[in-house]
């Protein structure tokens, strides 16, 4: 695996990391709890661990799609081939 296949690989973990923390900040930051009359759930959501959750997962999804986007840049561009002659 080279370098490029490693920095897509990385990247894409990474997007998809925060992309599922921006998508799911709402469920994430509540604190769920039984209802009194025991047949279902609820919660209450604190605002700012959501707003903590969204930054986080926002930062996260950046970077990943820039490491995406700079094993396709390395990708497209070519990899530099070296010859090095060989002893004998």
């Amino acid at each position: 695996m080279n370098r490029t296949n490693l920095v897509l690989a990385v990247g894409a973990v990474v997007a998809a990391a925060g992309l599922f923390l921006v998508l799911q900040a709402d469920s994430l930051a509540t604190n769920w709890q039984p209802s009194t009359g025991g047949n279902g759930w609820g919660g209450v959501t604190d605002p700012s661990l959501r707003q903590t959750y969204h930054t986080v997962g926002l930062v996260g999804l950046c970077f990943g799609l820039a490491l995406v986007g700079l094993a396709a840049w390395r990708w497209l561009a070519g990899e530099p081939t070296f010859h090095r002659s060989v002893p004998e």
